[in-house]
C-alpha cells in the first residue's frame, strides 16, 4: 500500500514484548477478568507447543478459548482467540 501511494516508508521490525508469564503485552489485557487473565498465558503456551495448527485449535477450545483462527505460514504460527469479550492475537516461531 505504501508503494502504491508512493509514501516514503521504512518498516522496522521489533521483538514482541511478553509479560513474565508469556502473554503478549497489550492494552487489551486490562479488559480481562482475573480468571481470564489467569487463563490467557496458556494461549501462548499452546501455540508454541502444539504439533499442528489443528492440534492447537483443539487444545485452545478445550481450555475455554473461542478460536477465531490458528494458521501455520512459513515458519510461524498465527492465532486469534476470544476470552470473554476480549480478543487476543499472537504469533510464534514454529
Amino acid at each position: 500500500m505504501c508503494q502504491a501511494f508512493f509514501l516514503p516508508t521504512q518498516i522496522v521490525p521489533c521483538p514482541l514484548i511478553r509479560d513474565a508469564d508469556g502473554l503478549a503485552m497489550s492494552s487489551r489485557n486490562a479488559r480481562l477478568s482475573p480468571a481470564e487473565r489467569a487463563l490467557a498465558p496458556s494461549f501462548y503456551k499452546i501455540l508454541s507447543t502444539a504439533t499442528t495448527a489443528a492440534d492447537a485449535r483443539e487444545q485452545l477450545e478445550k481450555s475455554g478459548f473461542v478460536v477465531d483462527y490458528v494458521e501455520d505460514h512459513a515458519l510461524r504460527r498465527y492465532g486469534a482467540v476470544r476470552l470473554g469479550a476480549t480478543r487476543l492475537i499472537d504469533n510464534v516461531a514454529r
